[in-house]
């Protein structure tokens, strides 16, 4: 060896040839090129990894599309022992009959997931953050798995894995016509679609409100955001397609909807939900995604955006996100009796304690954002009084039945908890609007801070402050400018709602000033009155004004209690 070193340095001292040259030319020979990215080789050999079988790691499908934007891998461990895993993850490809690496541009926080004893552990890796496609080849994920704790090392150790699945166009290789396949005791084509019909330039994102749902949702909410400068449109139609053998398939909706245009705004935000609860059967554990189209046609005329496709992948798997809880919190009848701050923390409450500290706050804002998008929404906030008492309130914004429209029927169901105080009675309430003075925000039957102050009414349920931190001072401010939106395009001063037997039955009576004086003018004058006038309105208590009038013939100022739930006029 010290020879061929020897012989190497006389060559390049004869030939001029810098040393440094030499070993440089030797690294670049290890090196290759690959989507204009500098491949270096394997650091690993078949003895790095651990291959006994008593922990497996597999994808999900062994080939899959090369427009995949992500692929599930599943540990096998059957072992005794509890190892855990991140997300961090090692991608390689074959090429030259040897394994290369390929350097992901991604900074992730390696979370520790648990690979439970005897049991399997799923997971994903999401390929869509790179720039670029996987072409067509064969590919291997690595992982590691360690019982690592404290910087120690348990009896597992740590031990790498991989996985190979292989990249191909298998939409060239469908057949014409679309082929089928059995599905949930259906017959399903194969997608009509291929990569290219979709848009992915980012002008546009479309997203479900979770990424996983319980088998028995009935409803899931979208977001579509416009990163353009132009006013888009979309409709009420949906495509669902399942992922099934590595290729997506239709999944026919048996629904009649007119596509109605809706418009969203340039640079806007809307949201909207897909209703699952009109078909007949369950969607089963597997991945969907939902295609929308958008377009800035004019007169069935396109413009500069043309008609584009976007879809939104979605899972039906293990998920909190059930039909019994659509938001993933527990019912309030099932938390336990002793609710500490740490477990309200823990279960994502707003934890306001009296006296301290204000505690998951941004959940404030993010009910108004989901509110102003028409979105059922969900917020629950937790108490802790100075004497001990804890009383826990949720607030649900969601419809009376199944519209179609969204927002349409959508009302605030106040929902108080207080059975860990004296009162021991968990209690439910209907209120159509949120106002605020400026400083504290309220559920109320007037559609205005204003209109409260004006007829002297009460009937308001005090949420949350300002001073509860800036998100809450945030969602002040969005609750002013909803009110002076709402006193712009009604007329309402005052809505009431009954709740009926049923969950969502209510009944909605309204007071407006317009209509409801001269209503009642009319009752006056039906009993003789002559000229009747109304000198003063006054709210009184649920459901009834006092109102004050004179009559030529009733020369004295007399009242009467108008019932906006009955229709009633009763003088008093």
């Amino acid at each position: 060896m010290k020879k061929l070193i020897c012989l190497i340095l006389s060559l390049c001292i004869l030939c001029n040839i810098p040393i440094i040259q030499i070993f440089a030319e030797q690294i670049e020979q290890n090196t290759i090129k690959w989507h204009n990215i500098t491949l270096t080789p394997s650091p690993y050999t078949e003895k790095d990894f651990d291959n006994s079988g008593a922990v497996t790691l597999r994808t999900e499908y062994s080939k899959y599309n090369y427009d995949v934007e992500n692929i599930t891998y599943i540990f096998q461990n059957n072992t005794a022992m509890s190892p855990t895993f991140g997300i961090d993850t090692e991608l390689e490809i074959y090429l030259n009959e040897q394994w290369y690496q390929i350097s992901l541009h991604r900074s992730i926080d390696d979370v520790g997931f648990t690979l439970n004893a005897k049991s399997e552990a799923k997971n994903m890796f999401e390929w869509n953050i790179e720039d670029y496609d996987l072409s067509e080849g064969k590919y291997r994920m690595i992982k590691e798995l360690s019982d690592m704790q404290y910087g120690k090392m348990g009896a597992f150790g740590k031990k790498k894995y991989y996985a190979v699945f292989e990249i191909k166009n298998l939409t060239a290789q469908k057949s014409i016509p679309q082929h089928t396949i059995m599905w949930n005791d259906m017959e399903l084509k194969s997608t009509k679609y291929s990569k290219q019909d979709f848009d992915r330039s980012n002008d546009v994102e479309f997203y479900t409100q979770h990424t996983v749902y319980d088998k028995d949702i009935k409803r899931i909410a979208y977001m579509i955001e416009n990163h353009t400068a132009l006013e888009l449109n979309y409709g009420y139609h949906d495509e669902l397609e399942v992922f099934l053998n590595g290729e997506w398939y239709e999944i026919p909706l048996h629904r009649d909807i007119d596509d109605t245009a809706m418009t969203l705004r340039a640079n806007g935000k809307i949201g909207d939900v897909f209703y699952w609860n009109i078909e007949d059967y369950n969607l089963p554990e597997g991945k969907y995604r939902m295609i929308k189209a958008l377009n800035d046609f004019v007169g069935g005329v396109a413009g500069e955006f043309g008609k584009r496709r976007y879809y939104a992948v979605f899972e039906i798997g293990d998920s909190q996100y059930t039909n019994d809880t659509p938001y993933g919190y527990d019912k309030l009848e099932h938390l336990p009796k002793e609710y500490t701050q740490q477990m309200a923390i823990k279960n994502d409450d707003v934890v306001l304690i009296e006296g301290g500290k204000s505690i998951n706050t941004g959940n404030i804002q993010y009910f108004m954002e989901d509110v102003a998008l028409g979105l059922p929404s969900f917020l629950r906030i937790t108490r802790y009084l100075k004497n001990g008492d804890v009383i826990i309130t949720d607030l649900e914004y969601t419809n009376w039945g199944d519209a179609w429209t969204k927002g349409f029927g959508y009302e605030y169901y106040y929902t108080c908890d207080s059975t860990r105080t004296k009162n021991n009675t968990i209690t439910t309430e209907v209120y159509p609007y949120i106002i605020t003075d400026g400083n504290n925000a309220y559920l109320s039957h007037w559609s205005s801070w204003e209109n409260k102050q004006n007829y002297q009414g009460e009937s308001i349920k005090y949420l949350f402050s300002k001073s509860n931190g800036q998100l809450a001072e945030n969602a002040i401010k969005q609750i002013e400018n909803d009110m002076k939106e709402r006193m712009n395009r009604q007329s309402t001063e005052y809505k009431m709602l009954k709740r009926g037997k049923e969950y969502h039955d209510c009944d909605t009576f309204y007071f407006r000033k317009d209509e409801s004086t001269e209503y009642v003018l009319q009752m006056e004058r039906n009993k003789g009155r002559k000229n009747p006038q109304i000198t003063d309105i006054k709210w009184y208590d649920e459901g009834r004004f006092l109102i004050k009038l004179v009559s030529d013939d009733r020369k004295e100022c007399y009242s009467v209690l108008y019932d906006i739930r009955y229709k009633s006029v009763t003088e008093c």
